[in-house]
């Protein structure tokens, strides 16, 4: 354990003062430098020309301190120098770099603004849909469907096709019909400041029959099919989300017959990092 005695408390009081004495230094430093430097041409008006040109030169370097000083002293530091002396400093106000740094803190905070979830994931959804709705075909199955989904952040690879995110998800049906496990790319269009329209493109495998001509059930004439969706959601709350969503799978007789497809429609809640 180390012993704390009142001389290195005294030690540690003086360390702490001298360092805000020091920012108080280079304030006042640079504020002394600059109105030397702009008085100097003033000054040099009543003397000789070799008097004349060491003045400049005094001019130039003291400028060139006062710049130095500003850009090595902290930001607070900068910040409480008045405008007209950062003028006089750098001829034309702020350093870019400190000009730069304050659009950033204006910029306003937006939706589409990402933290990602363990740096991949963008945002998670959930919800319920209505098995085998019919819209596209007939309506063999019953029961409802509890989706989950994962969006994740779009690789730089994927910049020259809109920057769609990379998805994976899935669907149980509560009545024992066919369920399914999906992936692809989803893209997203915001018409509306809180409106957003999302398109998905990918893949699915499922339980379901294939060619069983089983009563009840859908023959999908393949175990895995293309799957698309459909969503148009409502941001609020800048994270949170709730949309409607369509999706549809099946093979698009690719793989022959049969292929009577399926559709789901539903509602989903989501949230986005």
């Amino acid at each position: 354990m180390t012993t704390v005695t009142p001389h290195s408390q005294r030690n540690r009081c003086r360390l702490n003062d001298l360092g805000s004495r020091s920012t108080t230094l280079r304030v006042v430093a640079v504020a002394l430098l600059v109105i030397t430097g702009s008085g100097a041409p003033v000054l040099a008006e009543d003397s000789d020309a070799g008097q004349y040109h060491r003045v400049l030169r005094a001019q130039d370097m003291a400028q060139d301190m006062a710049q130095d000083i500003a850009r090595n002293a902290p930001q607070n530091t900068w910040e409480a120098i008045p405008a007209a002396t950062q003028s006089r400093v750098y001829g034309h106000g702020a350093p870019r770099d400190q000009t730069a740094r304050s659009q950033i803190r204006k910029t306003p905070s937006s939706h589409r603004q990402e933290r990602p979830l363990g740096g991949i994931i963008s945002e998670v959804r959930g919800g319920f849909f209505a098995h085998d709705a019919g819209v596209f075909g007939r309506n063999k199955e019953g029961g409802n469907d509890y989706n989950f989904e994962a969006l994740f952040v779009s690789p730089e690879m994927f910049d020259f096709m809109w920057s769609p995110r990379p998805m994976l998800g899935g669907t149980v049906n509560d009545d024992g019909d066919t369920s399914q496990a999906y992936g692809g790319l989803t893209w997203e269009w915001w018409p509306l400041n809180s409106v957003f329209i999302d398109f998905s493109f990918g893949f699915a495998v499922h339980d379901g029959n294939i060619d069983d001509n089983e009563l009840g059930r859908k023959d999908l004439g393949s175990r895995v099919l293309f799957r698309e969706s459909l969503e148009l959601g409502w941001n609020f709350y800048n994270k949170d989300r709730i949309s409607v969503i369509l999706d549809h799978i099946s093979h698009g007789h690719a793989f022959g017959d049969p292929n009577e497809g399926m559709d789901s429609l539903g509602v989903r809640y989501g949230y986005r990092f």
